[in-house]
């Protein structure tokens, strides 16, 4: 699918924290928070959304413990700016970078009141060249145009996120049932000429 849409890349950070360590801040149910794209609003963050691992092993909001482990996506702006460097300038360029987004999420909390996050005892940067495919075209009401599929030969259908455009598991799950309402309509198609052609 990656040849079939621009995909935008990602730059994800890995940070964790020590169960022997002070615990990061609770992240509302259910351990995670999303932020509103920059191009719908005023925000200059890099940040896009942050997720508690802990909280979701046990369900709640709550790193249970104290150790946990986030994991933190930049926006696809500020990851488009910054992927090519990041590549290009190995373990000091990751570094920098990583940097700059464990300083935004420092802000991000504080500026939401939610309490200070202590130094992770590890953190890692991962470069996400292919990870959302752009949005789906949507008409002038705002409903989406056409199935979340794509037919590239007669009987033949490909689906996934790629063509919802969402990049996520609900895109996927629901072109794949777009998919699987097009081969139930074709096959009864089919099953409808053949009947007809017995009885002519």
């Amino acid at each position: 699918l990656a040849s079939l849409a621009a995909y935008s890349p990602v730059l994800a950070l890995l940070l964790t924290f020590s169960p022997y360590g002070p615990s990061p801040p609770p992240l509302p149910h259910p351990g995670c928070v999303r932020f509103a794209p920059a191009s719908a609003s005023d925000r200059s963050s890099p940040i896009a959304w942050i997720a508690s691992q802990a909280a979701k092993l046990d369900g709640g909001g709550t790193s249970q413990g104290g150790g946990d482990a986030w994991v933190v996506h930049a926006t696809r702006e500020w990851s488009a700016e910054h992927i090519d460097a990041v590549a290009r300038g190995g373990l000091a360029a990751e570094d920098a970078a990583a940097n700059d987004l464990l300083t935004a999420v420092r802000a991000e909390l504080a500026g939401a009141g939610a309490g200070s996050l202590p130094e992770p005892a590890g953190m890692q940067l991962k470069r996400w060249r292919f990870a959302f495919p752009p949005p789906a075209a949507a008409d002038s009401s705002g409903a989406m145009r056409g199935a979340a599929l794509l037919e590239v030969a007669p009987g033949l259908v490909l689906a996934g996120d790629g063509l919802a455009g969402s990049g996520d598991v609900e895109g996927a799950f629901g072109s794949g049932w777009d998919a699987g309402d097009w081969a139930f309509d074709a096959v009864f198609a089919s099953a409808a000429v053949s009947a007809s052609a017995t009885l002519d």
